[in-house]
């Protein structure tokens, strides 16, 4: 359990009628229940950069939407073992904008697929 699910818990115990730290609790519950395969898609990532980029050769490059979450967190695990990542993402009125572990960042108008090759 997180210092923040334990606070709002506590939080909770002490005013049961308060039905908005009964929704806060419930989000950050659910949102502790997903940090597993934050932490997951990261260790892959890593584990993936470090076995495929070796000696300037990238035999596979960890490529994702650029965004959020899962996606922050494969482009984070290959930016922690120093490999090279992309984040692709498209340009839509507000909405998303690429996270900062995307260093290599191409954004398209549209959905249409694009494919590309990484270079140093």
């Amino acid at each position: 359990m997180t210092p923040i699910v334990a606070a709002l818990e506590k939080k909770a115990k002490s005013a049961p009628n308060n039905g908005r730290l009964r929704d806060e609790l419930a989000i950050a519950r659910r949102l502790l229940a997903k940090t597993r395969y934050y932490d997951e898609a990261r260790e892959f990532a890593r584990l993936v950069s470090t076995a495929c980029q070796r000696d300037g050769q990238a035999e596979f490059v960890i490529v994702t939407g650029g965004g959020p979450g899962i996606m922050e967190a494969a482009n984070r695990g290959a930016h922690d073992v120093g490999a090279k990542t992309a984040g692709l993402n498209i340009t839509l009125p507000h909405e998303q904008y690429p996270t900062s572990t995307s260093p290599r960042s191409s954004a398209s108008s549209s959905t249409t697929s694009r494919s590309g090759r990484c270079t140093s």
